[in-house]
């Protein structure tokens, strides 16, 4: 995996707020992405979200983490709380969720699920994730 100098900047800026080394980043117009171990998620967040508050005001950015894992389906069930179902298949994905959280998944202009589909393509390998309410 390579990042750019953005990327990299984006990570000692986290590394130096936290104190934790996230495993990945990702940033979109409006939002960066951070992976972290889940053992260290509780620190990455901070006392309140102070941690995440203080990211945001630094970023300009929302700032969301999900807990890194070394498989594709407890990487889903991480970055899409009340999953349903999940089936991979061939590089694909289906992901079942409640039709009340499905936009809340996809996000303002589909943000959340490019973002989603971007980090398991980087680490799994998966093209596509279809959502099924």
């Amino acid at each position: 995996m390579k990042l750019d100098t953005d990327a990299i900047r984006t990570i000692a800026a986290f590394v130096k707020v936290t104190g934790i080394q996230p495993r990945d980043c990702m940033s979109t117009e409006d939002c960066i992405y951070f992976l972290v171990d889940p053992d260290k998620m509780t620190l990455a967040i901070g006392k309140s979200g102070s941690t995440v508050s203080r990211l945001r005001k630094i970023f300009h950015k929302n700032v969301k983490l999900f807990g890194y894992h070394d498989n594709a389906l407890d990487m889903i069930k991480g970055m899409i709380p009340g999953t349903l179902e999940i089936k991979l298949e061939n590089g694909y994905a289906m992901v079942s969720v409640p039709l009340a959280d499905k936009s809340r998944v996809i996000g303002r202009r589909g943000s959340n699920i490019k973002a989603i589909k971007a980090i398991l393509k980087r680490h799994f390998n998966v093209e596509d994730v279809k959502l099924r309410a």
